[in-house]
């Protein structure tokens, strides 16, 4: 088989560090969404946070009972389901950007 898939195991000492970096990551992109448009919708981050909470459960009970293989192909799915997502929001807002700059009128002063 020429796509072998290995599962490596972390020591604590080896998974705190990116662990750390993962939250660094995470809060430094969240401190620059508060500084450049405000606190969030505390009901939208309530939502996100316990979906967050119980969608990882459900992904670590799968992930445990499933097979190397298994997991591959549905990490693929996952991420071209995503990647689709991410070109369709991305498309409608380019054209909604594009429809209010074509209503705009440039006024240029001599």
């Amino acid at each position: 088989d020429t796509a072998t898939t290995e599962i490596y195991t972390l020591s604590l000492h080896d998974a705190l560090p990116i662990l750390f970096i993962m939250a660094f990551t995470a809060f430094t992109g969240a401190a620059s969404h508060f500084v450049i448009g405000g606190a969030p919708d505390l009901p939208c981050l309530v939502f996100c946070i316990l979906s967050t909470l119980l969608w990882a459960r459900v992904a670590a009970l799968f992930a445990n009972k499933a097979s190397a293989a298994t997991l591959n192909r549905a990490t693929g799915v996952v991420l071209v389901i995503l990647g689709a997502a991410i070109m369709i929001v991305g498309s409608r807002a380019n054209n909604a950007a594009s429809a209010v700059c074509a209503g705009t009128r440039i006024i240029r002063v001599p």
